[in-house]
């Protein structure tokens, strides 16, 4: 399956080549991790399961991860819309690796806090540098005509300005109504900066910008305080009597530094004005 989608221009396969560049990375000195991201979608998705074992299993024992990835395609990609798997369809996926596998998705099940920006493209000062020295702010504009935004090869590097501010104050969710009427918003940080720009400014159709908690908050809160509850069980049964950490999934954030209130020993009262 791979061979058919990722192929070497004269048509050639890659997937031997990768598997080959994986292995002749972990016999050298390297000593860090190496993460395998695999697309998925819903031509490949019963497929995922059996590509992540074989993988495991092929450099067991080595500092390897596995993860999939949501692959995203608009209504005019070659490839078609109909590969794209939905929100719930995803949260499905999710859960489904995790109950089969007890494979926690990236960033665990616990909602994020994303109140700053958390994507390059929606910052004044991020952006994706071409081959040829061409600007985008996002890598999934690069080779697009109409999405690029300058060159740092020009005196002045930014010549499109107006998509500039499309993506750094267009894709703002704190300005949008629908967001601000959600009832998980800020948490979700907006979604997808690049896909939100697409549907609100561009118009374009069968995109999905917004977090999956948006209608699936109860059942990742549910499956955080399982795992959190696991995690709390063996750790009492490995490790009885050991101090717990303070892990409560959540943290306290002051608005202010903790300030220390003193009170001089005497103090002097002023009299009070006497009429």
């Amino acid at each position: 399956m791979h061979d058919t989608r990722r192929v070497l221009a004269n048509g050639g396969p890659t997937f031997d080549r990768i598997l080959n560049n994986i292995t002749a990375l972990f016999d050298s000195d390297y000593t860090g991790r190496c993460s395998i991201r695999v697309n998925v979608d819903r031509y490949n998705l019963e497929n995922y399961h059996d590509l992540r074992t074989a993988l495991l299993e092929r450099y067991k024992g080595k500092n390897l991860a596995v993860y999939p990835g949501h692959v995203h395609t608009s209504q005019s990609h070659s490839y078609g819309q109909a590969c794209t798997l939905d929100s719930g369809e995803w949260t499905d996926f999710t859960f489904d690796l995790f109950h089969r596998e007890g494979v926690i998705p990236t960033g665990g099940f616990y909602p994020g806090y994303n109140l700053d920006p958390f994507c390059g493209s929606n910052t004044h000062h991020g952006f994706v540098v071409g081959a040829e020295g061409e600007l985008y702010k996002c890598w999934e504009d690069v080779g697009k005509q109409g999405m690029l935004i300058g060159n740092i090869n020009l005196h002045e590097p930014i010549n499109n300005p107006v998509l500039r501010a499309q993506y750094t104050i267009g894709t703002d969710a704190f300005c949008d109504p629908e967001c601000l009427g959600c009832d998980v918003f800020p948490i979700c940080g907006g979604g997808c900066p690049n896909k939100r720009l697409r549907a609100k400014q561009f118009k374009e159709k069968g995109l999905e910008y917004c977090s999956p908690y948006k209608n699936h908050l109860i059942d990742y809160l549910e499956a955080y305080y399982n795992t959190f509850r696991a995690k709390e069980i063996c750790a009492a049964i490995i490790s009885p009597g050991k101090e717990k950490a303070n892990d409560k999934g959540y943290r306290n954030i002051s608005p202010v530094p903790e300030m220390t209130l003193r009170t001089a020993p005497n103090p002097v009262v002023p009299p009070m004005d006497q009429e």
